[in-house]
Protein backbone atom coordinates (compact mmCIF):
# COMPACT_ATOMS: atom_id res chain seq x y z
CA UNK A 1 0.00 0.00 0.00
CA UNK A 2 2.77 2.40 0.89
CA UNK A 3 4.46 1.82 -2.45
CA UNK A 4 1.19 2.53 -4.26
CA UNK A 5 0.73 5.72 -2.26
CA UNK A 6 4.25 6.85 -3.08
CA UNK A 7 3.72 6.10 -6.78
CA UNK A 8 0.48 8.08 -6.73
CA UNK A 9 2.10 11.04 -4.99
CA UNK A 10 5.13 11.12 -7.26
CA UNK A 11 3.12 10.56 -10.46
CA UNK A 12 0.56 13.23 -9.67
CA UNK A 13 1.51 16.62 -11.05
CA UNK A 14 -0.74 18.89 -9.01
CA UNK A 15 -1.78 17.88 -5.54
CA UNK A 16 -3.49 20.34 -3.29
CA UNK A 17 -2.72 20.57 0.42
CA UNK A 18 -5.92 18.78 1.40
CA UNK A 19 -5.09 15.76 -0.79
CA UNK A 20 -1.51 15.61 0.51
CA UNK A 21 -2.76 15.82 4.09
CA UNK A 22 -5.26 13.02 3.47
CA UNK A 23 -2.59 10.81 1.89
CA UNK A 24 -0.20 11.39 4.78
CA UNK A 25 -2.94 10.50 7.28
CA UNK A 26 -3.80 7.38 5.27
CA UNK A 27 -0.16 6.34 5.21
CA UNK A 28 0.12 6.78 9.00
CA UNK A 29 -3.08 4.80 9.54
CA UNK A 30 -1.78 1.94 7.39
CA UNK A 31 1.51 1.90 9.29
CA UNK A 32 -0.26 1.88 12.69
CA UNK A 33 -2.67 -0.87 11.58
CA UNK A 34 0.23 -3.04 10.44
CA UNK A 35 2.06 -2.38 13.71
CA UNK A 36 -0.96 -3.48 15.77
CA UNK A 37 -1.52 -6.52 13.57
CA UNK A 38 2.10 -7.63 14.04
CA UNK A 39 1.90 -7.08 17.82
CA UNK A 40 -1.29 -9.15 17.99
CA UNK A 41 0.27 -11.89 15.88
CA UNK A 42 3.31 -11.93 18.16
CA UNK A 43 1.12 -12.28 21.25
CA UNK A 44 -0.89 -15.05 19.64
CA UNK A 45 2.23 -16.96 18.61
CA UNK A 46 3.72 -16.52 22.10
CA UNK A 47 0.52 -17.86 23.69
CA UNK A 48 0.49 -20.89 21.37
CA UNK A 49 4.16 -21.60 22.12
CA UNK A 50 3.44 -21.39 25.86
CA UNK A 51 0.59 -23.88 25.56
CA UNK A 52 2.76 -26.29 23.54
CA UNK A 53 5.59 -26.05 26.09
CA UNK A 54 3.17 -26.80 28.93
CA UNK A 55 1.75 -29.78 27.06
CA UNK A 56 5.22 -31.18 26.39
CA UNK A 57 6.15 -30.77 30.07
CA UNK A 58 3.06 -32.74 31.14
CA UNK A 59 3.80 -35.49 28.62
CA UNK A 60 7.43 -35.58 29.74
CA UNK A 61 6.46 -35.86 33.42
CA UNK A 62 3.97 -38.70 32.76
CA UNK A 63 6.48 -40.60 30.63
CA UNK A 64 9.26 -40.24 33.19
CA UNK A 65 6.99 -41.48 35.99
CA UNK A 66 5.11 -44.25 34.20
CA UNK A 67 7.24 -45.24 31.20
CA UNK A 68 10.89 -44.36 31.88
CA UNK A 69 12.18 -46.58 29.05
CA UNK A 70 9.93 -44.89 26.50
CA UNK A 71 11.02 -41.47 27.78
CA UNK A 72 14.69 -42.44 27.48
CA UNK A 73 14.14 -43.53 23.87
CA UNK A 74 12.27 -40.32 23.00
CA UNK A 75 14.91 -38.19 24.70
CA UNK A 76 17.70 -39.95 22.81
CA UNK A 77 15.87 -39.59 19.48
CA UNK A 78 15.27 -35.89 20.06
CA UNK A 79 18.90 -35.33 21.05
CA UNK A 80 20.02 -37.20 17.93
CA UNK A 81 17.81 -35.08 15.66
CA UNK A 82 18.98 -31.84 17.24
CA UNK A 83 22.66 -32.75 16.98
Amino acid sequence: MQTKLQEFIFDAEDLDHKTIDSLVKLSKEIRESLKYALEFKGQLVHKQETVVVQQVEVIQRVLIEQYPEVWAEIRDNVAERLA
